[in-house]
């Protein structure tokens, strides 16, 4: 947002559960939740315009929620502060079924959290939808805080009409607080350090490194044998082969815009075909070929699930995992501060530029809130989309209530109370508000503004999760103090990889282009197939006259089916959508 622009991620915040919240346990450190807004409004300064007050009355909503599958009211501590805001929500499970009916059927329920665009503009020709415009007085909030996300929608998000008809979710910019997660090659970095960290310049350097950490630890504690990098196929679709998002995205380039096959460089914006014989996706096949030839690559690799890929990362068995790779099912509190730290950890190479999520400036591309045409409640309905864009109602919505697990000290700062990390530190992590009330998962909203964003007063973004004593006080170990042994003193490698300028955003074009046409589509997919399937035999192909006969049979399949025309449609739709852009970002 251009007002406030420094700090995502599309997150869900929790109704009645601290959702992000990982304050209950080691695992996950973000939060969500709700509580008292008057008692922290009196500290928080000028972030919010006041909605109109509550009269005492409650009204009761019917909320679709697309994305849940949980429906009934919505009690404990946050049906308390909802009702101190004079609501009460009854939540409607959302499906495709569902909203295909609702869609048919032309009545709403009170307020809809959709799930798809198309789904909005069918609504919106339908005549479904109130009219937003006519009552900006009632979204203060909304008008103040997210400017550029309600222009856009209304010139691209309203059928044509002009008006503005949703207030899409989770407006915010991304922010990774440790790391850069799955845009990154994680090594195990107990075996890299009895190797030595040596260093690398290129990706293809870390094929020796792998090596040397293959042969220091050939198995596992159960005798599986040990490879480098995750790679499974369960993800591949239709349109690419996915285990080349591993090196396209830690070299700076568009995480699988490959699937218009052409590779797009963020650094320097041009766009090549991937039948170019220099491009990055030649380069990742010949990547994943040598691992093949030196033993380092899964043999099951090209059958494999996603799910199968995980159980080996979450036993060690990968000494490198990259796209995917989620670590912490392996990285757990018992292996990250043993007296021996063990754990993955991200190897900086020299040409190592991570492409990641980028900021929501305009909002989710699913989530949209709109408001039923037929309801009765239209107040109300605005009253609860103007609270989930107070940024001071957010501190509560996300983190619970105030003095609970975060408070706002004498210097006007927000900070984590000792309950919190009581129940950090607590065996089985459980948090049990002051009345007796704990916290389960329940269900899942969406709020206007993301927990990832900055909140204007504090500087800090909304959810305590991401707060700088929090991040510290839950992420720092010994094993990510071993990596800062060995990465020039930075606690963690987010900073490392910030002062150095390895951090590429996607920008806003990337929700910005067009839908693909139907022939294109056809076409894509019928090229994707010749692709896929090619890609994955250069991998384990026998020798280099083999892998280049796949690879000049991949491009003459292609060019004959007209290649450069998916190619062209890409390019062109990409920089429209970056032309677009420009009227919403700085």
């Amino acid at each position: 947002m251009k007002a406030s622009k420094k700090v995502l991620t599309l997150f869900l915040a929790a109704a009645m559960v601290v959702s992000a919240f990982a304050g209950c346990s080691k695992g996950n450190d973000e939060s969500s939740s709700t509580a008292n807004e008057s008692s922290q409004s009196s500290q928080a300064g000028d972030s919010s315009t006041e909605p109109a007050g509550n009269t005492g009355e409650v009204t009761t909503l019917d909320y679709y929620i697309s994305t849940t599958a949980v429906s009934g009211p919505v009690t404990g501590w946050l049906g308390d502060y909802l009702k101190e805001n004079g609501l009460a929500l009854n939540i409607i499970a959302g499906s495709e079924e569902k909203m295909q009916a609702y869609l048919a059927g032309g009545d709403l329920p009170d307020l809809m959290s959709f799930n798809t665009w198309d789904s909005v503009t069918k609504a919106i020709a339908g005549k479904m939808l109130v009219n937003l415009d006519e009552h900006l007085d009632k979204l203060p909030n909304v008008t103040a805080n997210v400017p550029e996300a309600i222009e856009y929608t209304r010139d691209n998000r309203s059928n044509g009409t002009g008006n503005l008809y949703v207030i899409p979710s989770s407006i915010g910019d991304s922010y990774f607080p440790v790391d850069t997660g799955v845009y990154s090659i994680n090594v195990r970095w107990d075996i890299y350090e009895k190797i030595g960290c040596p260093k690398a310049e290129t990706l293809e350097d870390l094929i020796p490194i792998f090596k040397q950490m293959q042969e220091a630890y050939p198995e596992t504690e159960d005798g599986t044998k040990t490879y480098a990098m995750n790679l499974f196929s369960s993800w591949d679709g239709t349109t690419k082969m996915a285990a080349v998002n591993n090196v396209i995205t830690t070299l700076g380039y568009m995480e699988s815009f490959y699937q218009y096959f052409a590779d797009l460089n963020l650094e320097t914006g041009e766009i090549n075909s991937i039948f170019d014989d220099d491009s990055t996706y030649l380069r990742a096949l010949k990547f994943f070929y040598q691992l093949n030839q030196e033993g380092l690559l899964d043999p099951d690799a090209i059958t494999q699930t996603y799910e199968a890929a995980k159980a080996k990362v979450d036993s060690g068995a990968y000494v490198a995992i990259g796209y995917a790779g989620y670590k912490d099912g392996f990285n757990t509190p018992e292996h990250v501060d043993a007296d021996e730290p063990v754990g993955y950890m991200p190897i900086i190479f020299d040409e190592y530029k991570a492409c990641v999520i980028g900021d929501a400036t305009v909002g989710s591309t699913r989530n949209q809130l709109g408001i039923s045409a037929v309801s009765s409640k239209v107040d109300a309905c605005l009253q609860y989309i103007n609270l989930t864009a107070d940024y001071d109602a957010l501190l509560t919505l996300n983190n619970g209530p105030q003095g609970e697990l975060w408070d706002i000290n004498d210097e006007g700062e927000v900070y984590a109370t000792e309950k919190y990390w009581d129940c950090y530190n607590s065996n089985g992590g459980k948090l049990t508000l002051s009345n007796g009330e704990e916290l389960h998962p329940g269900f899942t909203y969406e709020y206007v503004i993301a927990n990832t964003q900055a909140h204007p007063t504090y500087n800090v973004p909304i959810g305590i999760g991401n707060w700088p004593d929090v991040i510290e006080g839950t992420q720092k170990n010994k094993l990510t103090e071993a990596w800062s042994d060995d990465n020039d003193g930075y606690m963690f490698p987010i900073q490392k990889m910030e002062a150095e300028g390895r951090v590429y955003k996607r920008p806003l074009a990337h929700t910005l282009m067009e839908t693909t046409p139907d022939d294109i589509a056809l076409l894509q997919q019928a090229i994707a197939q010749i692709v896929i399937q090619n890609s994955w035999k250069m991998a384990y192909a026998k020798d280099e006259a083999e892998f280049n006969s796949l690879w000049d049979d991949m491009k003459t399949q292609a060019e004959a089916l007209d290649v450069q025309e998916v190619i062209d449609w890409a390019t062109d739709s990409w920089n429209k959508g970056m032309e677009i852009a420009k009227q919403y970002v700085e």
